[in-house]
């Protein structure tokens, strides 16, 4: 019986699309055919739909006909002075309904869209966004991203999602995810990505803990540096960090004595223990505890700057929505 019933489901806009191979109707009479036939159902009187629709009541009752020819169906008798659906009619109305005002949305976005009128359209279509990216990611640019995208956007609801590499691509095919934020890096053929900010490592320790090698130099030596035992913070278990794999390629490698997942643990070890912290300068300069013996300093090596990507779905590349959405993302680092 459900599959019947399902069967008996219409779509009027294929149905109409398809009887008019015959007729030779157009695309705007199909629209035309939507709206009278809904205007009808709810009104139940020529007249009046006429008087909605500004159209004489001869044309109405001729495109009535016209209707009834196409589908195969009296669709409305009269009784009592009102036009009644037939039963046929009673089940094409909420698919009817649907189709039309699913085809009124598709017009007001390209007229939107014509118009140049894109914030006006986006205030619409991101009531929500999910940007996904890394822990330590997070802390140097969500701040910011939020503060720009609620300017142009003040209601939408913003989430940050932890990334994942491996399902990167799908989930933002599918719209689970709007955009992402990572390290620059080889991604999969149908990622789409550009530079968004750039930044120089630097070195944090708490002064007093390194009195001895301060006392006659400002800063920590190459040989110092590598001598001494540092802190690494990344949020995955296993797996070179960021700086770690920079300076890897470079030939280097350091002492890692504890590794933890965030930056103010970080803070927190690195006063009760004489350790370094290498970190990019924007974290650095943000999170540093507001009390005196913290010191940043220039890295006693030439490190390759962290470069963070944004990234989309090549879906979303052509959609002038989205294109609107990245701009005001970048616009926010720039």
């Amino acid at each position: 019986m459900a599959e019947a019933d399902n069967n008996d489901k219409f779509d009027l806009t294929a149905m109409v699309l398809m009887r008019s191979r015959v007729l030779k109707l157009s695309v705007q009479s199909h629209i035309n055919l939507l709206r009278l036939f809904i205007y009808i159902f709810e009104l139940k009187n020529l007249t009046h739909t006429a008087e909605a629709l500004h159209l004489s009541q001869s044309a109405i009752s001729h495109a009535l006909g016209r209707l009834r020819q196409a589908l195969g169906d009296e669709l409305f008798y009269r009784e009592k002075g009102e036009l009644h659906p037939t039963l046929y009619a009673k089940r094409l109305y909420p698919t009817v309904k649907q189709s039309f005002e699913n085809l009124e949305q598709i017009f007001q976005t390209n007229h939107l869209l014509s118009d140049g009128k894109l914030g006006e359209l986006a205030q619409q279509s991101f009531a929500t966004l999910t940007i996904a990216m890394h822990d330590e990611i997070e802390l140097i640019v969500f701040n910011k991203l939020v503060s720009q995208i609620h300017q142009v956007l003040p209601n939408c609801q913003i989430t940050s999602s932890r990334l994942n590499r491996s399902a990167l691509a799908h989930e933002l095919k599918v719209g689970q995810l709007d955009f992402a934020i990572d390290v620059a890096r080889v991604v999969d053929s149908e990622i789409v990505h550009q530079p968004l900010l750039r930044d120089e490592f630097v070195l944090v320790l708490y002064a007093p803990n390194f009195a001895a090698e301060l006392v006659n130099e400002p800063t920590i030596t190459q040989a110092q540096y590598f001598a001494s035992q540092h802190i690494t913070v990344s949020s995955r278990r296993l797996g070179l960090s960021i700086e770690d794999s920079l300076l890897s390629k470079a030939g280097w490698q350091r002492q890692s004595k504890i590794r933890c997942q965030h930056y103010a643990t970080a803070f927190q070890l690195l006063k009760q223990d004489k350790l370094l912290l290498t970190l990019p300068r924007q974290l650095a300069t943000t999170f540093l505890p507001p009390a005196q013996g913290w010191q940043i300093l220039d890295l006693p090596i030439e490190l390759t700057h962290i470069e963070l990507h944004g990234y989309w779905h090549q879906q979303q590349q052509v959609d002038p929505l989205y294109g609107w959405l990245r701009q005001q993302i970048f616009s926010a680092f720039y």
